[in-house]
């Protein structure tokens, strides 16, 4: 059986399975995956649609504004809902999340909605004396966000706000941008994103993602094993030698995963659903290889069999890891690898 893989391109399709779009995604967030997703040819299987509505697999997708409580908050509020009034999905805690308190859990955005984080996920992780006393609704979040984009005043600053709230308060950052889908995603995705990729190395914080090497052949599983959720459906992936119209920016690309996460999460997909990864194979950009701030490897691409290999050995571990719901969504590979790594 063949994994279940898409690519990206400017002259590609888009096809998304019929059940899904209608069963999980209200009207508006089809637009989404219409509109900024259509610049890639996305196959969802039945195989796929059908693992992911399994209730074994993942709880169904919320037809309100995206929550993204853990499901280690549920349990801990009795799973009577949020401070902000909405069901939470579940989400892995294959990383041992549901131990972290204190300052650890301070630090993970999945447990820290600032404020908004509810008095009872306060007192089990410990959180009282790293939060601010007063207790809020997410929407006071969002407001508190939306203030602070009213003060940037280039499109690339409001870029690099989105992208910090997205790294420590990820209730916030997916309520907000579920609210404002027309205006916020040209900040966090095109056309905005083709400036973060050129800025990457000196990007702060950069978005959370998963960086292959070569050196991580025969090791694929043990680093998959790493990322934080069992439920991934989507693993969004990149080599980074056609970013855009912007050539070979190498491990620079990775703003495109993470960007083209960020519209999954938009059109309704809950965060535990979703996998950036850039396959670092160098670059032969020049200017990069020089750069003492360019975070890949500075050596020229790997070509030829060993570069497949490492492809296939991925997307093997991605299936081994994930089960054969996951859908494998290569993005801005050079057109002489696309149709090899395809077939």
């Amino acid at each position: 059986m063949q994994p279940n893989l898409s690519t990206g391109g400017s002259n590609s399709t888009m096809t998304v399975d019929s059940d899904i779009v209608s069963t999980t995604l209200p009207a508006c967030r089809r637009g989404v995956l219409a509109g900024m997703l259509g610049t890639a040819a996305v196959s969802l299987s039945s195989e796929a649609v059908n693992a992911a509505q399994a209730p074994a697999a993942t709880a169904d997708v919320p037809q309100q504004p995206l929550p993204v409580t853990s499901a280690c908050n549920d349990a801990a509020e009795g799973c009577s809902g949020t401070a902000s009034g909405a069901a939470s999905t579940s989400s892995s805690s294959s990383n041992g999340s549901c131990s972290l308190t204190g300052a650890a859990a301070a630090r993970d955005p999945t447990i820290n909605s600032g404020c908004a984080t509810p008095a009872a996920v306060r007192q089990q992780r410990g959180l009282s004396c790293f939060l601010p006393s007063r207790q809020v609704d997410l929407q006071v979040e969002v407001l508190r966000a939306k203030a602070a984009l009213a003060q940037c005043s280039t499109d690339f600053e409001k870029h690099r706000l989105l992208v910090t709230l997205r790294e420590i308060n990820q209730a916030a950052f997916f309520s907000l941008l579920q609210q404002d889908v027309e205006g916020l995603l040209p900040l966090v995705y095109t056309p905005t994103i083709g400036d973060a990729c050129l800025a990457w190395g000196s990007l702060t914080p950069r978005p959370t993602g998963l960086y292959i090497t070569e050196a991580n052949r025969g090791q694929m599983q043990q680093v998959l094993r790493q990322w934080p959720s069992d439920e991934v459906h989507i693993a969004v992936v990149t080599d980074g030698e056609r970013i855009l119209g912007l050539g070979d920016l190498g491990a620079h690309g990775m703003g495109i995963p993470t960007g083209k996460c960020n519209v999954y999460g938009a059109a309704g997909l809950p965060p535990a659903w979703l996998l950036p990864i850039t396959v670092d194979v160098g670059t032969n950009n020049t200017q990069l290889q020089q750069d003492p701030l360019y975070v890949g490897l500075p050596q020229q691409r790997l070509r030829g069999p060993a570069y497949f290999d490492l492809m296939m050995e991925l997307v093997e571990a991605l299936q081994s890891r994930f089960q054969r719901r996951v859908l494998v969504h290569w993005e801005d590979l050079a057109a002489k690898n696309a149709f090899p790594v395809l077939k």
